[in-house]
C-alpha cells in the first residue's frame, strides 16, 4: 500500500531566522561531534544490501516467483532492483557523521544543511511503505523447517545463508512454485530485511516464517527491517579504517537526500520529483503521538529531544539553535566548582 506525502519546506514550518533565542540555545540534543570532527568522517562506508543479489532471483528462481514477488508484501525490492538506480554512499555517510545526540535507541537525528533531519520508524515506514505495525508479543510462530532445510543443505537449527540460497536457485529447477517461492522470500530476507553477508546466516526465527505464506505477508517486516539498521548504525566501530552498514540502506539514502516521498514513488518517477527537492524535518506527528510505538519506550525517555519535536510542531525552532553549541563527543573541558 503506497502512502504519498505531500512535501513540506522549511517556510511552511514557520522557520526563519528572526525567531532565534538565547532560551533555547541548550534546549535541544547536541551536535554528536563537531561539524567535520566526526571519527566516521574519513572512513569508508559499505553495505550489504546489494540489489545485484536480488536480480538474482529472476534468472535462479523464474519469472513466476519474481512476478509473484513484486506483488508481495516485499515487493517494493523487486521494484527497486529493476530501477537504474544508483548507491551513494557519500550521501549515507554525510548522514551519519553529522549526528544529534540523542538519548534514544529507535531513532537518528542529523544535521543537514543546518537543519535537524528525523529518522525514525515514522520516516522509514513512509519510504518504503513497508508494514511497520507494532509486533503481537503473544504470537508464538511455529513451523516444521526440518524438510526444506534438508533440501536446501541448510543447517536445521540456523538461518540460511545467501551463497547457500544462491546454491540453492541451481538445485531448485524442478521444484514447484510454492517451493520457489519460499526460496525466493527468504532471498529478499537476507539481502533487503536483514541486510546481512552474503556468508552470514539471518535468524532462524524469520526464516522459518516463509513456510506459512498467508502469515508471511501479515508480518511486520519493516519493523524488522528498520530494527536491523538502526542497530547497525549504533554499533559502527570507530576505531577501523571503514565500516559497514546492515539492513536496508536505501531508505537512508532517500531520506538523507530529502526526497520526502516513498519508495515506490520514488522508484516511478526519481528525477521528476514536484520539479525541486523539498525539505522536511520529519514525518508529521503531534504532541500525543510523537514516538512510533515501542515495547520498551520507557528507557528512550530524552526531555531535550521532546523540546525540539514540540518546537518543530509548533514552529517555534530557529535556524540558528545550534549556533556555539559545544559538541557531545568533543568537549573536554571540566566543569569549574
Amino acid at each position: 500500500q503506497e502512502l504519498k506525502l505531500e512535501g513540506l519546506s522549511f517556510s511552511e514550518f514557520g522557520l526563519s531566522s528572526e525567531m532565534a533565542s538565547s532560551s533555547n540555545v541548550f534546549k535541544y540534543p547536541p551536535r554528536l561531534y563537531a561539524e567535520g570532527k566526526s571519527p566516521l568522517q574519513h572512513r569508508s562506508m559499505n553495505h550489504n544490501c546489494y540489489l545485484s543479489k536480488i536480480g538474482q532471483i529472476r534468472e535462479g528462481l523464474g519469472i513466476d516467483v519474481w512476478d509473484e514477488l513484486e506483488k508481495s508484501s516485499l515487493g517494493v525490492f523487486i521494484k527497486l532492483a529493476e530501477l537504474e538506480y544508483t548507491w551513494a554512499a557519500k550521501k549515507v555517510h554525510l548522514f551519519l557523521t553529522n549526528q544529534l545526540k540523542v538519548d534514544n535507541s529507535h531513532e537518528i537525528w542529523s544535521m543537514i544543511d543546518g537543519r535537524p533531519v528525523r529518522f525514525s520508524l515514522n520516516e522509514f515506514a513512509a519510504i518504503t511503505g513497508l508494514n511497520c505495525d507494532p509486533f503481537d508479543p503473544s504470537e508464538k510462530f511455529e513451523a516444521d523447517h526440518r524438510a526444506l532445510w534438508e533440501a536446501m543443505k541448510v543447517p536445521i537449527s540456523e538461518g540460511p545463508k545467501f551463497n547457500e540460497l544462491r546454491t540453492v536457485m541451481d538445485l531448485s529447477k524442478a521444484w514447484d512454485f510454492k517451493e520457489r517461492m519460499m526460496v525466493g522470500r527468504l532471498c529478499l530476507l537476507s539481502v533487503a530485511i536483514h541486510g546481512v553477508h552474503h556468508g552470514s546466516r539471518f535468524p532462524l526465527s524469520s526464516a522459518i516464517r516463509v513456510l506459512d505464506p498467508v502469515s508471511f505477508e501479515k508480518y511486520p517486516w519493516g519493523r524488522v527491517a528498520f530494527e536491523c539498521l538502526l542497530k547497525a548504525v549504533q554499533i559502527v566501530d570507530f576505531n577501523k579504517e571503514g565500516y559497514v552498514i546492515k539492513g536496508c540502506v536505501h531508505a537512508l539514502l532517500m531520506w538523507s537526500t530529502r526526497k520526502d516521498i516513498d519508495l515506490t514513488e520514488f522508484i516511478k518517477n526519481e528525477k521528476e520529483l514536484h520539479g525541486q527537492v523539498r525539505v522536511r524535518h520529519m514525518i508529521p506527528v503531534t504532541e500525543e503521538n510523537m514516538y512510533p510505538q515501542w515495547n520498551n519506550a520507557e528507557d528512550d525517555k530524552d526531555p531535550a529531544l521532546d523540546n525540539l519535536i514540540k518546537d518543530i510542531i509548533h514552529n517555534r525552532l530557529a535556524l540558528d539553535a545550534w549556533k556555539g553549541v559545544p559538541a557531545y563527543g568533543v568537549s573536554k573541558k571540566k566543569r569549574k566548582v
